[in-house]
């Protein structure tokens, strides 16, 4: 891999150009050309080909991408060829998600274990193969064993506390709570915020939009629970 830094943003489409490579392989795919890939995950393909081109060369000129080999390509470029252990912080929706994702568990990511205020009920509701514990054992269980990620879906009020209690035992956070947290230099955070990705949405929404509205015409602004809708009947 070349020493160049690495665009976040080439990162997060090297994660597309991997799981949509997989689905290829998956369905029986065994060669890809560049426009082609480009083409179905939403890029152009000087795009892609400037993305692949920070981890070396790839595809052969003339035939394309041979989906194997550019899977384990990307997979060790992006380091998923190694186990990630994760935990679970906050088992409401968002936590839950996680712990039922068999996606991710197919992808190398296991998560070893949950906390939660309300453990014990939520151990009957989900999956027995994952140990639940309430968080007062949060900190003796890092230090007994080796997790890489924490997943912090808690209150905002809760999260800050929780990222001082872990930041000793973990080298990354995922955090969905809606605020920053202060950690030391050596951990690596990304924030998942709703509302940030519902603001860019709404922009890029109006944006692609913009000119064409007034020719289109407005929905009404309010919903009005009392407007009549057709309604057909099954036969």
């Amino acid at each position: 891999m070349k020493d160049t830094k690495i665009p976040a943003a080439t990162i997060l489409r090297l994660s597309v150009y991997y799981h949509h490579l997989e689905d290829l392989m998956n369905k029986g795919t065994k060669v890809i050309c560049s426009s082609d890939l480009a083409s179905q995950t939403n890029v152009n393909a000087a795009q892609l080909r400037k993305d692949l081109s920070y981890f070396g060369k790839f595809g052969t000129r003339g035939v394309g991408y041979d989906v194997s080999s550019l899977i384990d390509q990307i997979r060790n470029a992006l380091s998923l060829q190694e186990v990630t252990r994760m935990v679970v912080i906050g088992c409401g929706c968002i936590g839950k998600t996680f712990l039922k994702n068999d996606y991710l568990k197919n992808r190398g990511y296991t998560c070893i274990a949950a906390f939660d205020s309300d453990a014990d009920n939520l151990e009957k509701d989900l999956s027995a193969e994952i140990p639940f514990y309430s968080m007062d054992g949060l900190g003796h269980f890092l230090s007994e064993y080796a997790v890489d990620v924490a997943i912090i879906a808690v209150p905002p009020d809760e999260a800050q506390q929780v990222a001082d209690e872990i930041s000793p035992h973990v080298r990354a956070i995922l955090n969905f709570s809606p605020v920053r947290i202060k950690v030391p230099d050596h951990i690596t955070v990304q924030y998942v915020d709703f509302s940030v990705l519902l603001d860019s949405l709404v922009y890029n929404m109006n944006s692609k939009q913009k000119g064409s509205r007034d020719s289109v015409g407005r929905r009404p602004q309010k919903w009005t629970h009392h407007h009549s809708w057709p309604v057909t009947a099954n036969a």
